[in-house]
């Protein structure tokens, strides 16, 4: 995919890009239009399936905080495992 964006508004997404933190503008711009297909599929979900989502979300957060996480390898191998897949890395 390739989108044309004028020599002025580069410019202010690759200084938005450095301060954000990433490489370049495109990085920049390809994490926006990422962001921007998820929310789409958050706005899919009825009231009740967001509600749920987002306690699902605050109770990881706390647990999280509780120091009851787990390595995210660990998590990728364990979803892995439980799918029938082979995560190497």
């Amino acid at each position: 995919m390739q989108i044309n964006i004028p020599p002025a508004e580069h410019e202010q997404l690759a200084a938005l890009a450095a301060l954000h933190g990433f490489s370049t503008a495109e990085e920049y711009a390809a994490s926006i239009v990422i962001n921007a297909v998820q929310l789409e599929a958050f706005a899919e979900l009825s009231p009740e399936e967001m509600e749920e989502s987002l306690k699902s979300i605050g109770r990881g957060m706390e647990q999280s905080k509780a120091g009851l996480g787990i390595p995210a390898k660990e998590a990728i191998q364990g979803i892995a495992e439980n799918l029938g897949l082979k995560f190497q890395r």
